[in-house]
């Protein structure tokens, strides 16, 4: 387990290795047995490079969308951790690095449109970079 290694720990973060949490398919199947003693918000306040993912889609009933919902409804998660998750999901696709720099930026790009309630509109801004393409792909 992870979280009870700190070696491993801090070789998955130094190594930037993702890791896919299916968060309601490890509670159906009590590899967690609560939102509370899951460990995707401890892996998420660390730093490591979290995906979420739904796993077995028809039998646990979800999507990303609602797996990032209930994220966000049991541990406060902000539209920023949200967004900085998505990108984490394509930084760590299994794509040519040119394909994946690509999709990176036109994502990153389009997540720059989505606000906190109650906050100002962002404007959206050029990628920086050389040829558009988004760094730490």
């Amino acid at each position: 387990r992870l979280v009870e290694s700190g070696d491993l720990l801090n070789y998955v973060n130094d190594h930037r290795i993702p890791l896919e949490v299916c968060p309601s398919s490890n509670l159906q199947t009590r590899a967690a047995a609560s939102w509370d003693t899951h460990p995707v918000d401890f892996f998420v306040d660390y730093g490591l490079r979290v995906t979420i993912n739904t796993d077995n889609r028809l039998l646990t009933d979800t999507t990303v969308t609602k797996e990032l919902l209930l994220c966000h409804q049991h541990y406060g998660w902000s539209l920023q951790q949200i967004k900085e998750i998505i990108i984490a999901g394509f930084k760590s696709a299994f794509m040519p690095y040119r394909e994946k720099a690509d999709l990176l930026a036109e994502i990153s790009r389009e997540l720059t449109s989505f606000a906190e309630p109650g906050a100002a509109a962002p404007t959206a801004r050029p990628p920086s970079g050389t040829g558009g393409a988004a760094k730490g792909a």
